[in-house]
């Protein structure tokens, strides 16, 4: 991480910074599926006990320093998102499936609209037409 901090980018071209930002995302996308996998094992591992805590969600606001709300969300999440293990030591895939990977050229089209679109069980059926720009707020006028 400290090499990418002091990547300079002043020099590269746009081209580059693109296909940096691709691989970032990326990284960013995978790093909460590796924090998943970690609450999963600390659940199944019981570590509340360990530790003193009376839950899970108790144990990570306490030592990640979120709040209740948020640790419960993590909890949740990685039920949903995260590999799990048997007791027989068989891992077990996420619940839910993977999220799809970042666009890769920088353009949204009416094609990725619909793909992106298909993953949602819950929306309305996909439209092949653009958005309409939204009206910008009339702010008063200025004297």
């Amino acid at each position: 991480m400290q090499t990418l901090r002091e990547l300079d980018t002043a020099a590269a071209s746009n081209r580059d910074r693109l296909a940096l930002l691709v691989r970032l995302e990326h990284v960013a996308r995978t790093v909460p599926a590796i924090g998943h996998t970690l609450v999963n094992q600390l659940l199944e591992q019981r570590a509340a006990d360990e530790f003193g805590g009376t839950t899970l969600r108790e144990l990570l606001a306490n030592t990640l320093r979120i709040s209740p709300t948020k640790a419960a969300e993590r909890v949740h999440a990685a039920k949903e998102l995260g590999r799990t293990t048997t007791l027989g030591g068989d891992h077990l895939e996420p619940r839910s499936p993977r999220p799809r990977p970042p666009n890769t050229t920088g353009t949204s089209t009416p094609r990725t609209w619909t793909r992106s679109a298909s993953s949602c069980t819950n929306c309305p059926p996909p439209s092949t037409q653009a958005p309409a720009a939204r009206p910008r707020p009339s702010s008063p006028s200025r004297p």
